[in-house]
């Protein structure tokens, strides 16, 4: 089970993205630019999500903290689910939800390691 979005979460994980001081200064102010989501927990979750999909890139980061919201959380947390054809089966469609979960939880556990996007296997 992934654990709750929170400030400290964000915090490790983008020491883990960003390692060198300067560079994680820059990147939590460019985190801290994302103006949406009044929640702690929700705040937190559409950064994580901006940190994973950024894979250590400042540019793309700016970019996505400029970015529909939904669109970031998609993009991060179900990237499988997104790519997968209107006609994938409802059976189908529980397993790519659960690799989706997977692959997540795996990000998270990893600090950030998987920066490779999952791909539709259907």
């Amino acid at each position: 089970m992934a654990p709750e979005p929170s400030r400290e979460l964000v915090v490790a994980m983008l020491h883990h993205c960003f390692p060198e001081q300067g560079t994680a200064a820059e990147a939590l102010t460019l985190l801290d630019s994302y103006a949406g989501n009044s929640t702690p927990t929700g705040r937190a979750r559409v950064q994580l999500a901006m940190l994973k999909r950024c894979h250590g890139n400042l540019t793309r980061l700016g970019q996505l903290a400029r970015t529909d919201f939904r669109d970031v959380l998609n993009e991060a947390e179900y990237p499988e689910t997104m790519a997968a054809p209107q006609a994938t089966s409802s059976e189908q469609m529980a397993a790519i939800r659960r690799r989706d979960r997977e692959q997540y939880e795996a990000w998270l556990a990893g600090c950030g390691s998987d920066e490779q996007p999952a791909t539709f296997h259907g």
